[in-house]
């Protein structure tokens, strides 16, 4: 059960973007300076941060604005670290692990 999200990525220094198939929040972007504040809140958006800091607890900030996801890590990301990222991010929506890629 759930969809894979597609997910291209680019990387600036310590800032990675990614940019999806689906829309992942309204037109008011949230933003989330920590696993707390993410597990916190209730809703969609949080859901995507809080799996991000689960897998990446150092990350400095993620921010939710429709189809893009802007995180900030305190040093510069590696490909394996973005690519990494973005299968967190891919598997968000599914709920059986058979249908994880």
């Amino acid at each position: 059960m759930g969809q894979l999200i597609e997910v291209e990525h680019v990387v600036l220094g310590d800032v990675a973007i990614f940019d999806t198939d689906r829309s992942l929040s309204g037109q008011d972007g949230e933003t989330f300076v920590g696993a707390r504040e993410a597990e916190d809140a209730a809703t969609f958006p949080s859901q995507v941060a809080a799996a991000l800091y689960a897998h990446e607890p150092q990350l400095a900030s993620v921010y939710v604005y429709s189809n893009t996801i802007s995180v900030r890590r305190p040093k510069e990301w590696t490909d394996a670290q973005a690519a990494e990222a973005s299968d967190v991010i891919r598997n968000v929506l599914v709920y059986y692990d058979e249908n994880r890629e």
